[in-house]
């Protein structure tokens, strides 16, 4: 059984070893896709989309050079000084195909004899700059800020016709905690490879008032009464509120809290007393009570 597999399987490897070769040795035709190169390139216009300009070319040879005719950087060159705005005919001619003489005789004609180029007019225009966010609570938080909108203005270059429809430039992702001193340097993203920002980088101010909250915990109580006793806990948590410019910039050092002992010794617990720097509000903190362990007289 195993001697006829391997009858069978040498027999298939012969098969398809004469297959390739009469596919790569007899004539054949088939027709192929080259770019469109333009030299010089035309000046102040460009293409309208991404999608590079081919042409189809027909060609009848063996099918070993079709093969090598595939796989070698052969193109169609055009001079890109006689395209002009609009609609442009290209006449196509087989000597302008960049290749060898042997390789231009496999070439029987074209799959068109004319090929239509679009052609735009390369523009300036001042777009808006699109925010980006990291998350949602990054983009309630901006939400809230006032722009200064002549910052939030860049300058970009490309093709009429995609600039006419480009609502602005967005920027990488964006969070509050990037926002320093009521400025934002984002960057940004270009939306086609066609469209030229004039600066990768720019900087966003706000103009806004609002306040910011921020939660700073380790707060140490300090007690600095005559009466002899312990307490529980030492530290505390606070909100507080203020605007962003100076809230992002408190640290619990600059927070004072003083524990407050009730006369009555018969109270189990005591308050807090917060020392808070200027234009800051304090909204809540926890705990709000501190356990006191008092010794006996």
């Amino acid at each position: 059984m195993k001697k006829y597999f391997w009858i069978w399987l040498i027999a298939v490897c012969m098969a398809v070893f004469l297959w390739l070769q009469s596919m790569l040795l007899s004539e054949q035709e088939a027709s192929l896709l080259l770019p469109i190169i333009f030299e010089p390139q035309p000046e102040n216009l460009s293409r309208i989309d991404l999608q590079e300009p081919e042409i189809e070319v027909i060609l009848k040879t063996k099918g070993v050079n079709i093969l090598l005719f595939k796989h070698q950087n052969i193109y169609y060159l055009e001079d890109g000084s006689k395209l002009k705005y609009g609609m442009n005919s290209l006449h196509l001619n087989p000597e302008n195909i960049k290749c060898s003489p042997k390789q231009l005789e496999y070439i029987t004609g074209f799959g068109q004899k004319v090929k239509m180029i679009e052609m735009d007019r390369i523009i300036t225009r001042q777009k808006p700059v699109i925010l980006t966010f990291s998350s949602a609570t990054d983009e309630q938080f901006y939400q809230k800020q006032q722009l200064d909108v002549s910052s939030g203005i860049v300058e970009v270059k490309g093709p009429e016709k995609l600039l006419e429809k480009l609502e602005g430039i967005k920027t990488e992702a964006v969070s509050k905690r990037d926002l320093k001193n009521n400025q934002l340097r984002v960057a940004l993203i270009s939306p086609s490879p066609l469209i030229e920002i004039k600066f990768r980088e720019t900087v966003l101010r706000f103009n806004s008032s609002l306040n910011a909250i921020k939660t700073i915990s380790l707060i140490p109580i300090a007690y600095t009464g005559s009466e002899i006793l312990t307490f529980s806990p030492q530290r505390v948590t606070a909100k507080i509120e203020g605007l962003d410019a100076l809230i992002s910039k408190i640290t619990k050092e600059q927070i004072k809290v003083e524990l407050v002992v009730p006369a009555n010794r018969e109270i189990l617990y005591g308050s807090l007393k917060f020392t808070l720097p200027d234009n800051v509000k304090l909204l809540e903190y926890t705990p709000e009570k501190i356990l006191l362990t008092r010794t006996k007289e």
